[in-house]
């Protein structure tokens, strides 16, 4: 993804990932999720709120998965 990513694309992507992730379809959640976390982190103007939901699903992700040391990873890099 080039440029800032808006706060919609991201609340839709989240929302989509949150549908697979509840249909145990866990793939489909990360193939959603993390293109636009590396996105984020990788942008200097990324919009924290935004940063942070996405993190934050894709740590529900994989605690759900029982991959606890990649869900830690990642709630590790939650905005302080």
């Amino acid at each position: 993804m080039q440029g800032r990513t808006h706060d919609s694309t991201v609340l839709t992507i989240r929302r989509f990932a949150d549908m697979y992730r509840r249909a145990k379809r866990f793939s489909d959640a990360e193939h959603q999720l993390l293109p636009i976390a590396t996105s984020l982190l990788a942008s200097s103007n990324a919009d924290k709120r935004s940063v942070d939901i996405v993190i934050k699903e894709l740590a529900a992700l994989y605690h759900e998965r029982g991959k606890s040391r990649q869900a830690s990873e990642w709630r590790a890099k939650l905005a302080k």
